[in-house]
C-alpha cells in the first residue's frame, strides 16, 4: 500500500474527541465537549415534522441551498443587524459552520500566503491552514480580559495578510467584542486590504447587557468580509450539522463552486425546518437566552462556592477556569493540560485543556486555562464530586 498524502502530518486527533474518549474510559461527567443536553426545542420539533409534511421528495437541494431558507436568513441579518445581504446571490448553506470556513480557507489561500488568527481560537482553525501551508501569525488574547488593542491590531495586520479568521462572541473566552473594538479591526482590515472571515456562530447566546453586533456592521462584504454561522448554535441541536457562510456575489460564485464539487449540497429536509425555525426566531430567543443563562449562572455560583476565580462569560457556553485555581481544591499541576487528565483519571469530570487552541501550544498563556461547557442539565452539575458542597 503507497503512502497518505504528504500534508496529512499536520493533523492530530482533535483534543474534543479525546477528552470525550477519557470521560468514556473514567466514566466521568463530560463538560468537555461543546454539545448541549437542554433537551430539544419545541419549535424544533414542530418545524421538523411539518418539513416532513412538505418535503414529498426528499431530494437534493439546490447546491446554494432552498431558497425560502436563505432568504430567512437574509431577513435576519437584516432584522437583528441592519445588513443587508442578497439571498439569492451572497448566501451559501453549508454542512455546518466548519465547513464554510473550509470552503473560504480552500477558496482563497495559496501555499505561504500569511492568515492572522487570534488566539484562543477553534480547534480546527489550524489544522486547515497547516494543509493548506498557510504562514499563520498570531494575536495573541490575554485573559481575563481578551481585549482587542488598536495599535496591535495595527502592528499584526498588514499589507502581507491576506486573510484575518476572527471569533465573536468568542470561544472559549466567552467575550463579546465591543463596538470599539470591531472598529478597531475593521479599520485595520480595511488598510490592509485583507479578507475577514467572521465566526459569529454564537451570536444569539450572548447574557445581560451585552449584545453581539455583527461584523457586517462595520465592513462590507465588497471590502472582503465573509461571515459564518451555525443552526446547530442558535437552536441547540448540532447534530444536524446546518450552516451558512455568507459573502459577496464576486466571491460566492467561487466558492460555490467549491461547494458543487465537494458536498455538492446540503440536507434538503434540515434546511426546509429550519426555514420555519427561523420564522418564529424573535419569539424563540428569550427563552433561548433564559435557559443557557440559567446554566451559566448554576455552574458559576457552583465554582464560586467551592471559590474557584473563573472568567465571566459574557456570551457561548462556556467558562474558563485557571488551572492553578485548583490548588484551592489540593489538586496542583503545571498546566491545564496535566490538570485536565488529573481531573478526568481521578475526580471523574472531563475538561477541555485549552492548549490546543494556541499557535504555541506550550506557551505559559495555552498552558493556563481549563474549559467548562455549561449547555447542561443541573443534574449533571450535581454529579460533579470535586465540586460537591
Amino acid at each position: 500500500m503507497k503512502n497518505s498524502a504528504t500534508n496529512l502530518h499536520v493533523l492530530e486527533e482533535s483534543i474534543f474527541a479525546q477528552m470525550t474518549q477519557k470521560a468514556i474510559t473514567h466514566k466521568a461527567v463530560n463538560l468537555a465537549q461543546g454539545f448541549p443536553t437542554l433537551g430539544v426545542p419545541l419549535i424544533v420539533k414542530d418545524s421538523f415534522q411539518k418539513a416532513l409534511q412538505v418535503d414529498e421528495n426528499h431530494q437534493y437541494a439546490p447546491f446554494q441551498g432552498v431558497l425560502s431558507f436563505r432568504q430567512q436568513i437574509s431577513l435576519y441579518y437584516k432584522k437583528f443587524y441592519d445588513v443587508t445581504v442578497d439571498a439569492g446571490t451572497e448566501v451559501l448553506v453549508t454542512h455546518g459552520a466548519t465547513q464554510a470556513i473550509y470552503l473560504t480557507l480552500m477558496g482563497l489561500i495559496d501555499k505561504g500566503d500569511e492568515v492572522v488568527v487570534f488566539s484562543p481560537h477553534y480547534e480546527s482553525y489550524l489544522p486547515a491552514l497547516k494543509m493548506l501551508g498557510a504562514n499563520i501569525k498570531e494575536y495573541l488574547l490575554t485573559g481575563p480580559d481578551f481585549a482587542l488593542e488598536e495599535e496591535k491590531l495595527n502592528t499584526i495586520i498588514t499589507s502581507k495578510t491576506k486573510l484575518v479568521i476572527f471569533n465573536n462572541p468568542h470561544n472559549p473566552s466567552g467575550r463579546v467584542f465591543t463596538a470599539k473594538e470591531l472598529t478597531f479591526l475593521a479599520q485595520a482590515v480595511r488598510r490592509s486590504g485583507c479578507f475577514l472571515l467572521s465566526d459569529e456562530v454564537y451570536e444569539f447566546l450572548t447574557y445581560g447587557e451585552e449584545r453581539h453586533r455583527c461584523m457586517g456592521e462595520f465592513l462590507s462584504l465588497e471590502e472582503g468580509l465573509l461571515i459564518c454561522s451555525s443552526m446547530g448554535k442558535t437552536f441547540g441541536v448540532t447534530g444536524h450539522k446546518i450552516g451558512h457562510l455568507i459573502s459577496s456575489s464576486i466571491l460566492m460564485k467561487k466558492l460555490g463552486l467549491l461547494q458543487q464539487h465537494q458536498t455538492f449540497s446540503v440536507s434538503k429536509l434540515a434546511q426546509m425546518a429550519f426555514t420555519y425555525c427561523l420564522e418564529g426566531l424573535e419569539e424563540y430567543l428569550p427563552s433561548f437566552r433564559q435557559l443557557y443563562g440559567k446554566q451559566r449562572k448554576e455552574l458559576m455560583s457552583l465554582l464560586a462556592k467551592n471559590q474557584l476565580d473563573f472568567v465571566i462569560p459574557e456570551g457561548s457556553y462556556f467558562i474558563l477556569v485557571d488551572h492553578r485555581e485548583f490548588e484551592k481544591k489540593g489538586i496542583k499541576s503545571s498546566s491545564g493540560k496535566e490538570l485536565c487528565d488529573i481531573l478526568v483519571t481521578k475526580h471523574q469530570l472531563a475538561a477541555i485543556p485549552c492548549h490546543s487552541f494556541y499557535l504555541n501550544s506550550n506557551s505559559s498563556e495555552a498552558q493556563r486555562y481549563i474549559r467548562l461547557c455549561f449547555a447542561k442539565e443541573s443534574k449533571t452539575f450535581k454529579e460533579i464530586k470535586i465540586l460537591a458542597h
